[in-house]
């Protein structure tokens, strides 16, 4: 029988209403993901485009706990964020698309 994809065991990331409004140094809030449901079955490929600017990093940052000023809900494996946040941590990783701005540095001596 195969898990229904929609159940704490069959997906790995679901969001429900997730929505981020930058207000940090702007004269006007900027919103960034606006009243995003997502759900990312597990054991699959998964495919994340969109134009510059669109708002992909972000959400994966929310989704990686790297981003925490969000509305709404994320969950790992049907846990929701912060409580997560280890599983997540012991189970996932994040590449940033830029190696510059990589949290470790470019070489063992640095």
């Amino acid at each position: 029988m195969t898990a229904d994809p929609r159940d704490s065991e069959g997906t790995i990331f679901t969001t429900e209403h997730l929505q981020l409004t930058i207000h940090a140094g702007m004269q006007t809030p900027r919103t960034i993901l606006s009243d995003i449901n997502l759900e990312i079955p597990n054991g699959r490929i998964s495919l994340l485009t969109g134009r510059n600017g669109s708002g992909k990093t972000m959400l994966l940052r929310c989704l990686s706990g790297l981003e925490n000023r969000y509305s709404g809900i994320c969950r790992y494996r049907g846990k929701a964020l912060p409580g997560a946040l280890p599983m997540v941590r012991r189970e996932t990783g994040f590449m940033f698309q830029n190696p510059m701005h990589q949290l470790l540095e470019r070489s063992v001596l640095d």
